[in-house]
Order: C-alpha cells, then structure tokens, then sequence
C-alpha cells in the first residue's frame, strides 16, 4: 500500500531510525544548537510512521480497491470479518502498530517505575540504550515490518495474509514481538550500562520475571502451529516462509542471552580480580567458543537431511562464518573507544554474538539452525576466565565443574542423539537449551555471591 501513494516514507523512516543509535550525541549538540535538533532526532520516526498508518486508515475507510492491502482482502466485495478494520488490522498495518508500540516505549522508558529513584543520567542511558536496541530491530527486522507486498501493484499480487495465520492469530504474532522486544530492550539497557545502580538492578530483575512468564507462552502458541507440531523435511526447506516465526525465535534468543548471559556477566566480570591471564583468557575463551559453535552447528544442521551431499554443512559453515566474523571485528571496538567494561573484548564478543542472529537472519532465513550453538558458546564464554585465570581458579566451586562436565557431555553426546528424531528437534532447541546458559550464569552467581556476601 506504501507503493501505491507515499513510497518515499519507508526509505525516509529507514534514515530517522538509522540515527537514533546516535542519540546521545545528538543531544548533546542539540544544548548548544538548540531543543529542536532533539525533537526532530527522536520524534521524526513517529511522524513517519504516524503518516504511513493514516494512509493506511484513510484507503481502507474509503474502501479504495486500487490499494494493494484492500484488494488483497477484497473488502469491496467480499469483506472479511470485521469489515474495513479487520483488514486494517490484518494487513501490514498491524506490523506498522507494532513498531509504533515499540518506537513509543522507547522514547519513555525512563518513566518506568523499575528507575524512578536512578539519577537522571542513568534514565537518560536507559532510553539512550534501549531506542539503539529498538532502531536496530526494526532496521534488520524491515522486510517483516514493511514487507514487498507494500509495493506490489495491486493486480499483481495474491491473495494471501501478510503475518502466518496457520493455527496462530496475527495478533498473537504481534503481542508476541511486543512483549518479548519490550523485555528484552529492558535487559539490553541493564546489561550494557556498566554503571551500577539499584534502579538497574531492579528493571533486569523485573524483566526476567516478565521472561518466565512470556517463554512458555511463546513455545505453548510455538507448538500449536501445524508445521511445528509435526516438523519434517518440508519444514525446513520452506523455512523463509516462516519468517515471522524464526524472527520471533531471534527476539526471544536475543532475551534470554541478554538475561542469562550478558546481565549477569556485568557482575561476575568485575570480581574476576587483576586478571592474571587475561589475555590467554581471552584466547581460549573465544576459541573454545567458536569451535563448539561449528561442532554443534554442524550436528544440528547434518540432522536435518534436508540438501542432498554436503549442502547443509557448507551453508552451516557460511553461517558460522558470518557470527566469527562478527565477533572478531567488535574486538576491535575497545581500541577506538568503546572500552567502559571491566573485560572490554569479551564483552563485545558476548554482546555480538547475541545479536548476531538477528543480523544474519536479514540475509537467510536458516539462522535457526545455529541459534542452540551459540546459547551453548556463551556459556563457555562465562565460565572459561573463571577456569583460566589464576587469581579465581582455586576458588572454584565443585558445583561449577560438575555443572561444566554436564554441559559439555549433553551437548556432545545427549543432544546429537535427540536430533535424530525430526519431530523433536525444535523442542530441543526452544526447551533444552536455554537450560545451559541458566544453569552456568545460576552456579557462578551463587559461587560469587558466596565469595562475597556483601555486595554479591
């Protein structure tokens, strides 16, 4: 429908959102140039997307058959349901609601009551942190938000839902995105402000009790859909015509490293100590890392059998290849600057490959597949300086080695047999593995908190 009479606002929106990752620097130039430079950095994605939504509202109140959406849905004369809100609704203007949600959370996050007591500095680097988040999203999550149909002359196109309706609503989708994002741009913020400060404390907490609730109904509305219940070849080589799906596994991904790895990395890096052996930390730990992320990535991908030869290893290898790539480039990030953690590079290593998927999925829809290897390489990234480093090694709990064993055996040895059955896989990869990252980031946290009572 964007095609059709405003094609030039998706490119503009595309613009706006690009700076808004820039915000603090925006802001402070707009002190000295003036309040209007910050007014327009952060309320010109709204007045975009508030336009793209009118126009939306106006054609189909006005039943206008020329719009791809309206005749998609032959609301002039075989209406669906709900008559012309229904179709509002039902097209892509419910994935516009959902970045508009998403866009105004962002703006006034620093009203939540989780950091009404934080200095002004800190709210300021929540919103800051958590509009990066949502800009980002949205950014590689566009094809989704505004999808080619938008373009599409109307007598060109099929009649066919924009959001999957096989056995889930549309608005199940979009609550979904809602909620898990929401979370998850909580923790992002909690997790990469270094500053410590009980307001933080309390919105991580607040938000991984929202998790527990939001990951069971997730998997529960997951397993309903027909395609899941029974996965099988087909599953998987249609898999880029299930991109709302894998898009929401990425956010929900992205939520749970953020709350079992990353957050709680923010508290156990800085009572790691002088870091004797650091740096042979940091090679071991990202090699480690990325090793098992091939291993387990290859065994996941050689259990599908679903390219014949070797064509799920080398597309699996690419894929390992853009994550590496990935991490290794955010290692250099300290020395230009980015450095305000107490372990720099392995920070940027967990951080980038968290958000990793959800930069590789813009380009392939079978991201999927190494989305359990990675849960099972940030864990090793958590645990390996606590095993390297010579001034914490000796205080290592045995709970921390049984617990690394078991890991390393369940993935090696439990999980590869699991695979072998088709119509468990996705199971195991939504239910079993974010147990790993848990129960690791669980044992050091209890471990640290029992070498310091005080502030652990």
């Amino acid at each position: 429908m964007l095609g059709d009479d405003v094609p030039w606002l998706v490119p503009l929106l595309a613009i706006s959102l690009i700076a808004w990752p820039m915000a603090s620097t925006i802001e402070k130039m707009s002190i000295e140039k003036g309040k209007w430079m910050k007014r327009l950095h952060n309320l010109l994605p709204l007045f975009l997307l508030t336009l793209m939504i009118l126009d939306r509202l106006i054609a189909v109140l006005s039943n206008d058959l020329t719009h791809s959406d309206i005749a998609k849905y032959n609301a002039g004369s075989n209406p669906i349901n709900g008559g012309p809100w229904m179709t509002f609704l039902r097209g892509d203007g419910l994935s516009e609601l959902v970045l508009m949600v998403l866009l105004l959370f962002s703006l006034f996050v620093d009203r939540l009551p989780s950091i009404s007591q934080s200095p002004q500095f800190i709210k300021t680097l929540v919103r800051h942190r958590v509009m990066s988040f949502v800009a980002l999203v949205a950014l590689f999550s566009f094809t989704i938000f505004f999808p080619d149909s938008s373009y599409l002359n109307a007598d060109s196109i099929t009649t066919q839902s924009t959001w999957p309706t096989d056995s889930i609503s549309p608005f199940w989708y979009a609550l979904l995105a809602i909620a898990i994002l929401i979370v998850a741009a909580e923790l992002f913020a909690a997790s990469t402000i270094t500053s410590i400060d009980s307001g933080l404390a309390n919105l991580a907490t607040k938000a991984k009790y929202k998790l527990v609730v939001i990951f069971p109904v997730t998997i529960y509305l997951f397993m309903k859909i027909d395609a899941v219940k029974s996965v099988d070849t087909a599953f998987w080589l249609d898999l880029e015509n299930y991109s709302h799906l894998i898009l929401i596994s990425i956010f929900l991904h992205m939520a749970i490293s953020f709350a079992t790895i990353l957050e709680p990395a923010k508290r156990l890096d800085s009572k790691l100590g002088a870091g004797d052996g650091r740096t042979k930390s940091l090679i071991i730990t990202s090699l480690s890392a990325f090793i098992l992320l091939a291993i387990m990535s290859i065994i996941f991908a050689q259990s599908l059998d679903i390219i014949s030869g070797n064509g799920e290893e080398l597309m699996t290898v690419w894929l390992i290849f853009s994550v590496i790539v990935i991490c290794v480039a955010s290692m250099f990030l300290p020395t230009i600057g980015f450095d305000a953690t107490p372990r720099p590079e392995l920070w940027w290593v967990r951080l980038s490959m968290s958000m990793s998927p959800l930069f590789v999925a813009a380009f392939t829809p079978y991201v999927l597949i190494i989305l359990p290897a990675i849960w099972f390489s940030l864990a090793l990234t958590l645990v390996i300086p606590w095993l390297v480093e010579e001034d914490v090694r000796n205080s290592n709990s045995k709970q921390l080695y049984y617990s690394l064993a078991f890991v390393l055996l369940f993935s090696l040895i439990i999980v590869p047999r699991l695979l072998q059955q088709p119509d468990i896989q996705l199971f195991v990869m939504w239910i079993l593995m974010p147990i790993i990252p848990l129960l690791l980031s669980s044992v050091l946290l209890f471990q640290m908190r029992k070498q310091y009572p005080s502030n652990g």
